[in-house]
């Protein structure tokens, strides 16, 4: 979670000081303790946060607050970026801007980078090679390509048809400005073209305020 009352700049800041048991101990004794500021500032251009450095978390979309949660992690100057779900909560497009952010930040700085994630479209347009757990088995493993044609993995995430155009497609959406494509699984087909029964159907249900139904 970010300091919803410390702008972005100030967020890195926390991460970026190293935080040993005796810092509160060094504070008192020397206030004005130097932080590693260059590691905030490259953190910021390297997720492309520059403009937004003094605003403050409410006023940044979701995406934002999503890249800003891993430029602190960078301020800290990792070896090793671990990623759990970092894709939570995002539509498709801000799914795939941040894929583009991800895969910049790798291609730029050389980290390495561990995601896990469920979000199918970011992973294999992210990463270079894949690990596939169903049920904490590992049931495939390779390149994009590779597990994209990969029958336990088809089965288990990608459908019967995953290998095929009916079930990916390519996504344009605008990022500050910019097209930016992705190869994206299709939608689900709308309730109508489904011919499988629902798994839960809930039919008359009203709600409203003081017995008035909304």
């Amino acid at each position: 979670e970010l300091f919803e009352d410390l702008t972005v700049r100030d967020n890195l800041l926390v991460s970026a000081d190293p935080g040993e048991w005796w810092s509160v101990l060094q504070d008192v004794v020397m206030p004005s303790r130097k932080i590693d500021t260059a590691a905030v500032e490259e953190a910021l251009v390297l997720l492309g946060l520059t403009d937004q450095a003094e605003a403050f978390p409410p006023t940044l979309s979701h995406g934002q607050r999503k890249l800003v949660g891993v430029a602190r992690s960078m301020a800290s100057r990792p070896r090793v970026l671990l990623l759990d779900e970092p894709a939570a909560g995002l539509d498709s497009g801000e799914s795939i801007a941040f894929g583009r952010e991800l895969r910049a930040l790798v291609d730029s700085s050389g980290l390495g980078v561990l995601l896990v994630d469920h979000d199918m479209g970011l992973v294999l347009n992210v990463c270079d090679y894949l690990y596939v757990l169903q049920f904490g088995k590992l049931i495939a493993q390779g390149t994009p390509a590779e597990i994209r044609e990969d029958a336990a993995v088809v089965s288990a995430y990608l459908g019967e048809a995953a290998n095929s155009e009916d079930t990916f497609e390519t996504v344009a959406v605008m990022d500050g400005g910019r097209a930016v494509s992705a190869h994206v699984p299709r939608p689900a087909p709308a309730a109508a073209e489904r011919t499988a029964s629902p798994i839960l159907q809930i039919t008359g249900l009203t709600t409203g305020y003081s017995g008035v139904p909304v």
